[in-house]
């Protein structure tokens, strides 16, 4: 239990990202824009649109991997 709680303090020192990274990525495609025009537009979707297909990437590999965890911790 204390190990779960332990996580949890951990993960507060994460919170501030939720808002700051949102904000960031914001001003920096703004700065982005001013410098090189469209193609900070580009770029910075290419990024946006990757990251569900990271998730799905995420999903895919962890029910490869923890299929034989499964199949070991049966036994």
């Amino acid at each position: 239990m204390s190990n779960d709680v332990n996580r949890f303090d951990h993960s507060v020192n994460f919170f501030v990202y939720l808002w700051f990274g949102p904000l960031q990525t914001l001003v920096i495609s703004y700065l982005m824009w001013c410098e090189i025009g469209f193609a900070a537009v580009i770029g910075v979707a290419t990024i946006v649109l990757v990251i569900p297909l990271q998730g799905y990437q995420d999903v895919c590999v962890g029910e490869t991997i923890c299929l034989p965890c499964l199949i070991c911790s049966q036994i």
